[in-house]
C-alpha cells in the first residue's frame, strides 16, 4: 500500500515552497516527485491540497500536470475533498479546470451530498449557483441517491439544517420543495 511522500506531506501542510522543492529541485541525492504519485489511500498531492483548502498549491500542482479528477481508494476526487472540508475557492478552481462537478464516489456521494452532510452551506450555495442554468445537471445531482438511498436534501433534513434546505429550495431542488423542515 502506498505511503505519503514528502510532496503529499507538504501539500497537506500548505507549504508551497516545499512542494516546489520536491517537484522541481529536490535535495541532493533525492529524486523529483511526480505530482500524480499515489500516497496513502491512493491520494495524490492534489487531494491533500484541495482537502486543506490550499488553492495556490492546487494551482501549482495543476500547472505541473496534476490530475484534478483522480479518484482515491474510496472514489473521492480532489473536488470531493474540497467540498467535504468546505473550501469553495478550491471547488471553483477545480471545476473551472474541468473537474466533473457531478463525479460520484464509490458510495454514490456527489459534492452536493458532501456539502449537505458536512453542513457546509457555502458549498451548497456555490454548487446550486453553478447549477442554476443547467436544469438537467441540477436534476441529476439533486435527485441522486447515495448508497444509503439518501438525496442531498434528505441529508440536510436529517441534520435539521433549515438554512441549507432553504438554499436548495431557492436553487430549484424540486425534491427539497416538499421538505417538512422549511423555514416559515
Amino acid at each position: 500500500m502506498p505511503q505519503d511522500n514528502a510532496l503529499h506531506k507538504a501539500a497537506n501542510k500548505g507549504d508551497l515552497d516545499e512542494c516546489k522543492k520536491w517537484v522541481e529541485e529536490p535535495p541532493e541525492g533525492e529524486d523529483k516527485i511526480d505530482v500524480n504519485e499515489l500516497g496513502a489511500n491512493d491520494r495524490t498531492a492534489m487531494h491533500r491540497a484541495a482537502g486543506g483548502g490550499f488553492l495556490e498549491i492546487c494551482e501549482y500542482l495543476h500547472a505541473m500536470g496534476g490530475d484534478i479528477s483522480k479518484a482515491d481508494k474510496s472514489g473521492r476526487t480532489p473536488l470531493h475533498w474540497a467540498a467535504i472540508a468546505g473550501f469553495v475557492e478550491c471547488i471553483q478552481f477545480l471545476v473551472a479546470k474541468g473537474a466533473a462537478i457531478d463525479a460520484e464516489t464509490k458510495s454514490k456521494m456527489n459534492i452536493l451530498h458532501a456539502g449537505c452532510e458536512a453542513q457546509k452551506i457555502e458549498v451548497v450555495k456555490a454548487t446550486m449557483e453553478y447549477l442554476k442554468d443547467k436544469d438537467d445537471l441540477r436534476e441529476k445531482m439533486t435527485g441522486a441517491a447515495n448508497s444509503d438511498g439518501k438525496l442531498p436534501f434528505q441529508l440536510a433534513e436529517a441534520a435539521k439544517n433549515k438554512e441549507i434546505i432553504k438554499v436548495l429550495q431557492a436553487g430549484g431542488d424540486k425534491h427539497a420543495a416538499s421538505s417538512s423542515c422549511t423555514i416559515m
